[in-house]
């Protein structure tokens, strides 16, 4: 099953206390839709926990929390 199809069905699904785990999800993203991107990051957020490894500056000043590992 590839990402696409997973992301399609958390948003439509009516998915709660579950854990996601993004690895770099804003790669190969034109800048602009890294807005679009943190409206999906949000809405899924409300009933579930996120973990967003990225290193985009924009997406990570946008989600505000983060935790720097050297």
């Amino acid at each position: 099953m590839n990402a696409e199809v997973i992301w399609r069905n958390a948003i439509q699904e009516d998915n709660t206390d579950s854990l996601y785990i993004l690895d770099e999800p804003s790669t190969g993203l034109h800048y602009a839709d890294n807005d679009l991107l943190y409206t999906i990051l949000e809405k899924l957020s409300e009933a579930n926990d996120i973990l967003v490894i990225d290193h985009n500056p924009y997406l990570l000043e946008k989600i505000g929390l983060g935790v720097v590992l050297n």
